[in-house]
């Protein structure tokens, strides 16, 4: 019997977890300075949601030598690896893309789970701007909060 309960209730905290409306969001990241890459050459950028206008003043691209991308956004650390999605996408297809408020994201992570923020979103996409009309979508694992 005993083992019918502890069953029954690691279904239950199990399917709570599955039934979590975890949703895609995509922040605009756009540097409008050629890209650079190490450490010492980053690139410092402002990122600007087009749908509210939200910017953020704290904004840096680094290009490691293995090919990794870590992006720092209003001291949240994002990371694109090789293996992850990496698109190229015309000015019509960011058209129809609804870009988030970092603002409204932290919030988000602080109150669902702050030592995971990959865990609260299926998704997270930082799509940058290339050139003209040109832009890269990443899908970026949202690694941590940065004091």
């Amino acid at each position: 019997m005993d083992k019918i309960v502890l069953w029954v209730f690691f279904f239950l905290v199990s399917s709570d977890g599955i039934a979590q409306d975890k949703s895609i969001v995509h922040l605009f990241f756009d540097d409008g300075i050629e890209k650079k890459t190490g450490e010492d050459e980053a690139s410092d950028s402002t990122i600007i949601n087009h749908s509210n206008n939200h910017r953020s003043n704290t904004c840096q691209k680094i290009v490691q030598e293995n090919g990794t991308i870590d992006f720092y956004i209003d001291k949240q650390f994002f990371e694109w690896e090789g293996s992850r999605e990496k698109d190229t996408c015309t000015i019509e297809a960011i058209g129809k893309i609804t870009f988030s408020n970092i603002g409204d994201l932290i919030k988000k992570v602080e109150e669902t789970n702050p030592l995971y923020p990959s865990s609260v979103f299926e998704k997270v996409y930082i799509v940058e701007k290339l050139g003209n009309n040109q832009f890269v979508k990443y899908d970026v694992e949202w690694r941590h909060y940065i004091e």
